[in-house]
């Protein structure tokens, strides 16, 4: 029986997979797929292994297949599984990319590549890599099996949406000068699918990446109103190569996350949910949406959406917890009050940074100052709370405190939850010269 145990924990740790930031095209942060870590369990989650990073940068992952792949002065492949030797293990790259510097932040699997940005002086290119590691003179020499260039050579921000991959580029100098920024949607080989032309924005604003909710992309510029675009190019799509006109836009933030239906936009006032197929709430020519609900107050911080709620990051580094169903909602235009909210479990100053949800657990990052105005170099830690609101809340109105609290030497930037791993992926060091970050696996005891 534990033989079988173990071999049932391998089995979902191989086939799970998180493929891109957010976990899947929606940027919603919640994963569906087995994993075994739950709220009986995550209190012991230790530091099982590490994977280095050879660079001074931050780093960007992904699991896929087995192998957890990281991009930050190269591209990494690491076994998803850790590593041998004593807890915690250090685990070196399977294989990493021949170039070095110039990589963006963003590393998205889809159609068989894993793909990233490679702009070294200004100007670049989007790169494809084998998983596998091929065209690998040495395992430290790799280079892509499909590059190719966008109309401007500044590419950024991906996402894998359907079959295609969405690639924002733009023109203009950085700084305040106005910056015209386009969206563009590539197959597999590298050949473009359709395009759109989002406008102009000053250079210093960069446009959110875009998200999906089925055949729906939405896009948005700071200071204007989220987009949807037909990701199939039917939909007020024309021309060769096809140009796509908006099918309807937003009245409301910036978009954060989509999923079953619902376009989540936040801003300093409210956080909005829209009708993602633009039917309730939408009018006019050319068609508009209002909100169908919102939240009584803004969010700064990370969100994540599961099946059935929605998690917010508000001041104090808490989340507060919105039900999906229409729970705690009322009045014309519809307000939805907080569920519950949860507290970190570290004290001090927190502002929270990022989120993500798997097998009933939310799992927050924060950075935790000794005093309010954040002066001195930061303290970072991982969390996890139960999504349902239940093991460690309790009181009127409900206040949820941590299952799990792990302090880190690094600033988070990811978590993700892949089969047994929680993975906890640092960013790029700060104005304090705090240590260079790695990328932490955890794993129950």
């Amino acid at each position: 029986m534990r033989r079988l145990a173990i071999v049932l924990v391998s089995v979902v740790a191989l086939s799970s997979c998180w493929t891109q930031r957010g976990f899947d095209a929606g940027n919603s942060g919640s994963s569906p797929l087995p994993t075994s870590v739950g709220t009986t369990n995550v209190g012991s989650l230790t530091h099982a292994f590490t994977a280095t990073n050879p660079g001074t940068t931050g780093l960007h992952a992904v699991v896929s297949g087995g192998t957890l792949f990281a991009v930050g002065d190269r591209v990494y492949a690491f076994d998803a599984r850790g590593c041998s030797g004593p807890a915690p293990a250090t685990c070196t790259p399977i294989w990493q990319s021949g170039d070095t510097g110039g990589f963006g932040q963003d590393i998205v699997v889809g159609g068989g590549k894993v793909w990233v940005t490679w702009n070294p002086g200004g100007t670049g290119s989007v790169r494809g890599y084998d998983p596998a590691g091929t065209r690998c003179p040495t395992p430290t020499n790799c280079a892509p099996v499909t590059t190719f260039t966008t109309p401007h050579a500044v590419p950024g921000q991906l996402r894998w949406i359907g079959d295609t991959l969405s690639v924002r580029d733009w023109v203009g100098a950085y700084g305040s000068a106005p910056a015209h920024h386009f969206l563009y949607a590539y197959d597999a080989s590298g050949t473009l699918r359709w395009q759109a032309d989002l406008g102009t924005a000053d250079s210093i604003y960069a446009p959110s990446i875009a998200v999906a909710d089925g055949d729906t992309v939405f896009a948005w510029l700071p200071l204007g109103p989220p987009l949807a675009f037909d990701n199939r190019a039917i939909s007020n799509c024309a021309g060769t190569p096809k140009t796509c006109q908006p099918m309807w836009s937003y009245a409301g933030g910036g978009i954060v996350a989509a999923r079953a239906g619902r376009l989540y936009a936040g801003g300093n006032d409210a956080i909005s949910v829209f009708d993602a197929h633009g039917v309730d709430g939408c009018s006019g020519t050319p068609k508009v949406c209002a909100p169908v609900w919102s939240t009584p107050f803004g969010t700064r911080g990370p969100v994540t959406v599961t099946s059935n709620r929605l998690y917010a990051g508000v001041s104090g580094g808490s989340s507060a917890v919105f039900a999906l169903d229409g729970s705690g909602c009322s009045g014309s235009p519809v307000v939805c009050q907080p569920r519950w909210t949860s507290v970190q479990g570290a004290a001090g100053t927190a502002v929270a940074t990022g989120s993500s949800e798997a097998g009933g657990v939310v799992y927050t990052l924060s950075h935790v100052c000794a005093d309010p105005a954040c002066s001195t170099t930061a303290s970072w830690y991982v969390e996890a709370h139960d999504a349902t609101g239940t093991v460690g809340c309790s009181g009127t109105p409900k206040v949820c405190h941590s299952l799990w609290t792990q302090a880190l030497p690094f600033k988070p930037d990811e978590v993700m939850v892949v089969g047994d791993v929680v993975y906890v992926v640092g960013v790029a060091r700060n104005v304090f010269s705090d240590p260079a970050p790695s990328i932490w696996g955890f794993r129950t005891s």
